[in-house]
């Protein structure tokens, strides 16, 4: 019988699973179980097919746990998502407080999706070149 997945394939949907329950799970204060049931039961499969490089071994009656191997591919992407969500939320913040102060709450409100993206355009271009440019250093707070 022909495996589903070839083991390259196997890592990867692997490391997706890992990064999914992490973004899905990672900031909650009680974890989504119906998520990290999969996430076991997947972590099992991954075992089955020897993949066990990726987990702990220490204690697997209390769980299937990703070793420093699997963190660190994990946190590979993690930190190029956060990296860019940051940099985009930071960025959106911005244009979204200049649009406010230039036309105000009603005139953004009653402008054409067409208009409002043309006029957030000159607000992006400048950030985005700030920020390509001069990172955080030009970043500071006024009273």
């Amino acid at each position: 019988m022909e495996e589903m997945f070839a083991k390259e394939e196997l890592e990867r949907l692997l490391l997706m699973v890992a990064v999914g329950n992490w973004v899905i799970n990672g900031v909650k204060e009680k974890s989504l179980i119906e998520f990290e049931e999969i996430e076991q039961k997947f972590y099992q499969y991954a075992l089955d097919q020897g993949l066990e490089k990726y987990f702990n071994k220490d204690d697997l009656s209390i769980g299937i746990f990703p070793n420093k191997a699997l963190e660190k591919l994990m946190m590979e992407y993690i930190d190029e998502y956060n990296n860019h969500i940051f940099w985009q939320e930071l960025e959106d913040s911005l244009v979204d407080r200049d649009m406010i102060k230039k036309y105000g709450v009603e005139s953004i409100n009653k402008m054409e999706l067409e208009e409002r993206l043309e006029k957030e355009e000159e607000f992006h271009e400048k950030y985005n070149n700030e920020f390509s440019d001069n990172g955080l250093n030009n970043i500071e707070i006024s009273n």
